[in-house]
Order: structure tokens, then sequence, then C-alpha cells
């Protein structure tokens, strides 16, 4: 009778552990996976926020850019209608020599390096903007003290006719004990092309 009481007790443990061992079976075939997948999915939803993000900022600098679109158009289209439609070169000496005069500089010389006319290049993305502008180069050699130097250049940023100082040069005069100066300024100017 006691191997019968034996065997009685014996059929619920080996129950309890094969159900144990099923048990033990079931998470780390079935539930562990979807724990591994789950992380990794955690992973790549921040992941994909954080680019989201990203977008989010570059869709808003898009929106900005595309809001300012509009006035950047107008400002071209001012800008085009200032620009000369050809080089108009008397006008432009008149306005060089009136900017000298005005600012106490002695004109020497003026140099156009006709040469130099050529269409604007530049990173531009706006290829329109590019073609319809082109521009030449030219020189100033005059005499002056630098405080009338810098009025010139002052004068220069203010006039009506668009126009970039591309370098100049600054020598002293062969006088001893005065501040004149040889100045030769370079400088370039825009017009529209036909």
């Amino acid at each position: 009778m006691v191997k019968e009481g034996v065997r009685y007790y014996y059929y619920p443990v080996v129950i309890i552990v094969i159900t144990f061992i099923i048990a033990l079976l079931f998470i780390f075939l079935g539930i562990r996976p979807l724990i591994k997948s789950n992380k990794r999915l955690t992973t790549e939803v921040t992941t994909r926020k954080s680019q989201l993000s990203q977008l989010e900022k570059k869709k808003e600098v898009l929106v900005n850019l595309k809001a300012k679109e509009a006035e950047v158009e107008s400002d071209k289209e001012k800008i085009k209608a200032a620009l000369p439609s050809d080089k108009d070169l008397p006008k432009l000496l008149v306005q060089i020599t009136g900017l000298s005069n005005d600012s106490g500089l002695l004109l020497k010389s003026i140099t156009l390096k006709e040469d130099a006319t050529k269409t604007s290049s530049g990173e531009s993305e706006s290829e329109e903007t590019i073609s319809e502008i082109s521009d030449f180069e030219a020189s100033l050699n005059t005499t002056g003290i630098y405080s009338n130097f810098k009025d010139f250049l002052t004068k220069a940023e203010n006039a009506l006719r668009l126009v970039n100082i591309n370098g100049f040069n600054l020598s002293l005069s062969g006088v001893e004990g005065e501040e004149i100066m040889d100045i030769i300024i370079e400088f370039k100017t825009y017009f529209k092309k036909d």
C-alpha cells in the first residue's frame, strides 16, 4: 500500500513539474521574443520621433522661407527697377565725380575695365536673377586725407546706383609732414541686360 500512496502523490508532482516546464517554455519561446520585439520597437519609435522632430524643424524653416519669398521677390523687383537698363557710363561718371568732390577727394582718373563686362555669377539658386543682371568694374585714382576717404565710402554706400567696393589701396604721398594720401578704389557696378 505504501507504493500506491507514493504513486498517488507522484502524479501531481509530475503534473506540476510538467506545467512548470511548459510555463518556462512558453515564457522563453513566446513572451521573451515579444519583450525583445517591444524593446526594439520602442528604440525604433524613439529614433523615428527624433527624426520627426528634425523634419518638423526643417519644415518650419521651409515655411518661413516660403513666407519670405514674396518679400524677396518684391525686393528683387525694386533692385531691378533701380538698376539702369544699360551701363549708362556718362551718368556713372557724373555720380562718381560728384561723390569724390562732395567728400573732398581730388579725382585724378577713372579707369573703366571694359573687358570685365560679364554676366554676374554666384552660388545663388535664382538663375533668373543672375541672367538678368550684368556688371562691370572700374577703378578710381584719387588724392585726399583719410577722413575724406571715409566720407567717400559712406556716400558711396548711400548712392543711388548700386556700387560694390571691391578693394582699395592707400599710400602716403611723397610730401613729408602732410596726411595726404594717394587712394586707388576698385569697384563694381551693375546694370540690367537688354
